[in-house]
């Protein structure tokens, strides 16, 4: 049963035959592009960037305008254990 649903699941959540990260910023992947396409005709091919900048300006955007990352505490504590499993720095 387990098996059942993890396959579903990977389906929702990964719904591609391939993923490829590089914590290079500057890595355009055309090797792995130019691997790829000598073994198979890709259908589609999506980069996504995922920008950091030390900065918590987006976190602190969410926290105070969305209700699913912003649960008013009053324990600053407690808050800030929200914040940590909420979303990423």
């Amino acid at each position: 049963m387990l098996s059942d649903y993890q396959n579903k699941q990977l389906d929702v959540e990964y719904p591609f035959d391939m993923i490829i990260i590089s914590d290079d910023t500057g890595n355009d992947f055309s090797k792995e592009e130019a691997l790829i396409e000598d073994s198979i005709t890709p259908r589609d091919i999506w980069k996504y960037c995922v920008y950091q900048n030390a900065a918590s300006d987006m976190g602190d955007w969410l926290y105070q305008n969305l209700r699913l990352f912003s649960e008013r505490d009053t324990d600053p504590g407690m808050a800030e254990g929200k914040r940590a499993v909420a979303y990423y720095d």
